[in-house]
């Protein structure tokens, strides 16, 4: 079952930045509240309840495309909270792996892979900053959000 038939399809045009990433924190934050209260205090949660829950049976993939001139805090916030997901990959993505400056120029961020090398990924967050005024002209990106909101 795919998110799109569960109804967890997102309009992408609707959200912009930094709302979409309060939805995606949003999300997150429920996800995570729901799991502690559905379990004692003293039940440990496993890969298997987590995935229960999201009726998966693989790895949870996480996406945070980056660019020059994002705000360094709307992706690393983000991937502070992801990253402590059980049994989940979470990966910087770009056109190319390789680093990218963000608004403060002392500051890069390293993408270890494309975002063509994730077709279908299971959540994604795009951060903010000033560096997204240039994505607006950018295809191939914008290309791949489309295709994802598709899938």
């Amino acid at each position: 079952m795919d998110a799109k038939s569960q109804g967890l399809q997102v309009d992408l045009d609707f959200y912009q930045g930094g709302e979409l990433l309060l939805l995606l924190l949003s999300l997150s934050l429920s996800l995570s509240l729901s799991l502690s209260l559905t379990h004692t205090h003293t039940h440990t949660h496993t890969h298997s309840d987590f995935h229960c829950l999201l009726g998966m049976d693989r790895p949870l993939v996480i996406v945070i495309p980056i660019f020059h001139g994002l705000t360094a805090l709307d992706a690393i916030g983000p991937y502070e909270v992801l990253h402590r997901l059980p049994n989940a990959t979470l990966h910087f993505v770009s056109h190319q792996p390789g680093l990218y400056s963000t608004d403060k120029p002392i500051l890069s961020l390293q993408a270890t892979a494309s975002f063509l090398d994730f077709p279908h990924p299971d959540v994604i967050v795009v951060p903010g900053g000033f560096g997204t005024r240039s994505l607006i002209h950018d295809r191939p990106i914008l290309d791949w959000l489309r295709q994802l909101q598709e899938f």
